[in-house]
């Protein structure tokens, strides 16, 4: 993806989570993040228990939502970052409404 001209306005957007992201996931790191979003963090140990795959397994799936910065690793856990769905304004007017409320109290 290039950047341009309209990357200006939604630095913090383009690192959010959306809807269309859930549909590149595996459907193991989907279930995993799922179980996350209630959990909150988890061990290696918890998510081979829960997903019902090898530790080794478990490793790969927490490693790929660390990746797409999804979670974190704090040690010996992976905890859940909460990026998911919060998109920030695409364009901030700075002042445009208070701008135009004065303009109206003017004229």
């Amino acid at each position: 993806m290039t950047p341009d001209a309209s990357d200006e306005f939604l630095p913090e957007s383009s690192a959010a989570f959306g809807v269309m992201d859930w549909t590149e996931l595996s459907t193991e790191e989907r279930s995993c993040l799922r179980w996350m979003l209630r959990v909150g963090e988890v061990t290696i140990e918890q998510t081979s228990e829960h997903m019902h795959l090898d530790e080794d397994a478990a490793t790969v799936v927490l490693d790929a939502l660390v990746d797409r910065k999804l979670a974190i690793r704090i040690e010996e856990r992976v905890v859940y970052t909460g990026s998911i769905g919060q998109k920030k304004a695409r364009f901030k007017p700075g002042g445009l409404w208070d701008d135009l409320s004065q303009k109206l109290m003017d004229d």
